[in-house]
C-alpha cells in the first residue's frame, strides 16, 4: 500500500500537528505500508526529523521536498499554491493508492482535482464551526465551502467522537463514511516513581493561547502558597501576557521556561507531582482532541483537567484523572487542594498506572486495515 501524505509547511513547525504527521507517517511506515511524506524545502533530513521527534527511522518512510514559498512576494496568489501544484503534478505521475490531508487549503484544492484511481482521506483536527459559536453570515459560508470539500472525500477520519457527532449533524449532515481514529503516544520505556513531598509540583506542557486555560491556573495557584508551578511552552508574547498577572510574591513559584524540545519533555513530566490540562470549556476546545492528555497519560502522573465530555473520552472511570467543573476557578482550587492530600494523591498516583495508553503501532494497524477496507 502507497501512502503519500503532503503537508505544506517547513518542518519541525514546534507545533503540535506537524508532529502528529510525522508520527502518523512513521507508525504506518512502521506497520508496512510505504508512506511518503511531502514537505516544504528546507525541512530537516529524515534522519534529523526521527531524532527531533523521537521515532524510529522507519525504512518505508520516505520524506520528499517540494518549493514552497513563506510570502505572496506582492503577487495575487499565497504560497499555498505553489507547493500544492507540485504535489498535484506528483500525484499525476505517481499515483500512489491513497492520499491524506489534514489542512482545509490542501484538501479544498486537491479535492476539486480528484484523479482517478487514488483514495482520498481528509484527517479533520479543526473545524470553522463548533456548537454554540455564532453563526453569522460570514461563518455560514465557512461552513458551506467545507462541507462541499469534505463531502469529496473517499473517507474522513477524526480523533474524538465529538468531532464525528458535529460531521454527522447540521449543519454539516455529512455522509460519506467518517470513522474515529483516536491520538496515539509511544509510551517512555521507563517511569521514573515519585513521592509526594512539598511543595506540590504542577507542570503544564503546551501552548498558551488563552483557550488553554493557562490563566486560569495562574490566578488559582498565586493564592495556594503550596504549591509550585511550571509552564513549558509558548511563543514568548504570550510567556509575557501570562507573566503580566503574576504578583512579585509568587514569582519564585511560578516559572516559565518557554520552548522545549520534545526530547527533553519527558525529564521535566517526571518531575511533576500533577500534570495539568486546564483548558476553557469555549470554542473547539471541548471538541477537539488533546495531544497533551495522550501525552500525559503515558507519564503515569495525576492528572487535573475539566469535567467535559472529550476529557472522559480519555479516560476510564478509574483513572489519575483530577476533574473539575470547566471554567470555575473556586472548583480548580478544590481539585488542587484535593491533590495536596497525600491520600488522595496516592490513589490517583496509583490509578494513572493502569490507565490505557493507545500505541502509535496499534493506531496504524488499526488505521491501514481501515484504508484496505476502502
Amino acid at each position: 500500500m502507497d501512502i503519500f501524505y503532503p503537508y505544506n509547511e517547513i518542518i519541525p513547525t514546534r507545533k503540535a500537528h506537524d508532529a502528529y504527521i510525522w508520527r502518523n507517517c512513521a507508525s504506518l511506515a512502521a506497520a508496512g505500508a510505504n508512506v511518503t511524506l511531502a514537505c516544504g524545502k528546507q525541512s530537516l533530513a529524515p534522519d534529523r526529523l526521527a531524532t527531533y521527534y523521537q521515532t524510529p527511522r522507519a525504512d518505508q518512510l520516505q520524506v520528499k521536498t517540494f518549493p514552497i514559498l513563506r510570502r505572496n512576494l506582492g503577487l495575487p496568489w499565497t504560497w499555498n499554491y505553489l507547493f500544492n501544484f507540485a504535489i498535484q503534478r506528483h500525484l499525476l505521475r505517481h499515483r500512489p493508492d491513497h492520499v491524506l490531508f489534514s489542512v482545509f487549503k490542501q484538501g479544498r484544492f486537491h479535492l476539486s482535482r480528484r484523479l482517478d484511481g487514488i483514495k482520498y482521506i481528509y484527517e479533520v483536527h479543526e473545524l470553522a464551526w463548533f456548537p454554540g459559536m455564532a453563526m453569522d453570515h460570514s461563518t455560514h459560508w465557512k461552513i458551506q465551502v467545507e462541507r462541499d470539500m469534505l463531502a469529496q472525500a473517499d473517507l474522513i477520519t477524526t480523533t474524538t467522537d465529538a468531532l464525528r457527532d458535529i460531521l454527522c449533524s447540521p449543519p454539516y449532515s455529512l455522509t460519506n463514511p467518517i470513522v474515529v481514529v483516536p491520538l496515539a503516544i509511544e509510551p517512555p520505556l521507563i517511569t521514573p516513581p515519585i513521592e509526594l513531598t512539598q511543595p506540590l509540583h504542577v507542570v503544564y506542557i503546551g501552548q498558551l493561547y488563552e483557550e488553554q486555560g493557562i490563566e486560569d491556573l495562574v490566578k488559582v495557584i498565586i493564592g495556594m502558597p503550596g504549591i509550585h508551578l511550571t509552564i513549558v511552552g509558548g511563543h514568548p508574547q504570550d510567556i509575557q501576557r501570562i507573566q503580566a498577572i503574576v504578583p512579585d510574591h509568587a514569582v519564585e513559584r511560578i516559572k516559565f521556561t518557554g520552548f522545549v524540545e520534545p526530547a527533553r519533555l519527558p525529564a521535566i513530566a517526571a518531575s511533576a507531582h500533577v500534570l495539568a490540562a486546564p483548558f476553557r470549556a469555549c470554542g473547539r476546545m471541548p471538541y477537539v482532541a488533546h495531544t497533551k492528555l495522550n501525552e500525559y497519560i503515558a507519564w503515569r502522573r495525576p492528572i487535573l483537567a475539566p469535567d467535559l465530555p472529550i476529557v472522559r473520552e480519555h479516560f476510564p472511570e478509574l483513572s489519575g484523572l483530577a476533574s473539575y467543573q470547566a471554567d470555575d476557578l473556586q472548583s480548580m482550587t478544590l481539585a488542587l487542594q484535593q491533590l495536596q492530600n497525600p491520600d488522595t494523591w496516592q490513589e490517583k498516583m496509583t490509578n494513572c498506572q493502569a490507565t490505557p495508553i493507545n500505541t502509535w503501532h496499534a493506531r496504524a494497524e488499526r488505521y491501514l486495515s481501515i484504508l484496505k477496507g476502502l
